[in-house]
């Protein structure tokens, strides 16, 4: 499903020094700003963006320079990256810093480069973005028939130890090829399927969270960080779709970030490019997809679809595993998201 070779060291190296330390250096550069300097830069702008956009415009950088920081000190101690990269990016970060301070055209200029860098370590881009995304939930079988070379145990050893990649999931029935076939490998990402708001109440996530959507409840929970390069990407590339996508309905919360110019919606470009795909693979939509998928409902902000997940499987019991293999091209493109919790699978919907 890629053609690059991602089971070269040198090429994963390659990744983080061009696409992972820019886009820490960009992030991380804007989000150390203070309050006072987005307040003039806000003043500023035309057209002026609403306070709340503002806000929001500024978590969705703090969370990837949060997270793209993680992913430099992952690949520092996977050898991937040297600690002089990394000096290199925290002086460049003070360069930065200090000529937004002093020049508002500077600021916007870095505006663009990290939209820039978002795009380009993003999914719809990056081929070696795509094989962590098109292997952050899948089964043996799948890993076998659309990357062949990975069980050779070279291969398989590189991209556990440099990507994270792990069994995630071991189907507890009798027969033992159906076993084998359908053990689920993920990343750390896998395990993002709640939200505790305090110590006795917890919220199981809705979808917009899988579409990058970000709000205060879930907030501080975003900050604690993934131990993976895999989930952290995963996580960066939701992030990023999110940012990009325009405008959410969802809790009567929206942005459009018009001030941005003409910004790509990346999160709906990568949907119509997997639906036509997926056409043209000839799949089709399980009828257990379809007669549970929520209804919509018209509300005061436009059509609103119940964010919650679309349908349960048991994957102790062969009927949860031939549905599983059903929405396995949509699963691995990101239309649909799958999270397990003991034996029992939720399958979110994206789109």
């Amino acid at each position: 499903m890629t053609g690059t070779d991602v089971y070269n060291r040198a090429i994963w190296g390659n990744y983080v020094s061009k696409f992972i330390k820019h886009l820490y250096t960009y992030s991380s550069s804007l989000s150390t700003l203070s309050r006072r300097r987005w307040v003039e830069f806000r003043r500023a702008l035309k057209p002026r963006p609403e306070p709340h956009e503002v806000e929001l415009f500024i978590k969705y950088i703090t969370l990837i320079s949060e997270l793209s920081r993680k992913a430099l000190l992952i690949a520092y101690d996977k050898d991937l990256v040297h600690r002089d990269e990394i000096k290199v990016s925290e002086g460049e970060i003070k360069q930065h810093i200090a000529r937004c301070n002093a020049d508002l055209d500077y600021m916007g200029d870095i505006v663009v480069r990290f939209m820039h860098s978002c795009i380009n370590i993003c999914v719809n881009a990056n081929e070696l973005t795509q094989f962590i995304w098109y292997t952050r939930k899948i089964p043996r079988k799948y890993l076998n028939e659309w990357f062949p070379d990975i069980l050779r145990d070279e291969n398989m050893a590189l991209v556990k130890n440099l990507l994270g990649l792990r069994e995630y999931f071991r189907p507890p029935l009798p027969d033992e090829d159906l076993v084998d076939d359908f053990t689920i490998y993920s990343y750390d990402h896998a395990i993002r399927c709640k939200i505790h708001v305090d110590e006795t109440h917890s919220i199981v996530l809705d979808a917009t969270y899988y579409r990058g959507h970000i709000s205060d409840l879930w907030y501080p929970v975003e900050k604690k960080t993934y131990e993976t390069l895999g989930g952290v990407i995963c996580r960066l590339n939701e992030l990023i779709w999110g940012l990009f996508h325009g405008e959410w309905r969802w809790y009567g919360e929206r942005h459009k970030f018009e001030w941005l110019g003409e910004v790509p919606d990346l999160f709906m470009e990568w949907a119509e490019e997997v639906d036509r795909w997926l056409k043209e693979q000839s799949w089709e939509e399980p009828e257990e997809i379809i007669r549970a998928r929520p209804t919509s409902w018209e509300g005061w902000g436009g059509k609103f679809w119940y964010p919650n997940w679309v349908i349960g499987i048991r994957l102790d019991d062969y009927e949860g595993i031939y549905i599983l293999d059903d929405i396995m091209p949509a699963l691995a493109k990101g239309k649909y998201e799958l999270v397990i919790e003991n034996t029992f699978g939720r399958v979110y919907e994206r789109w």
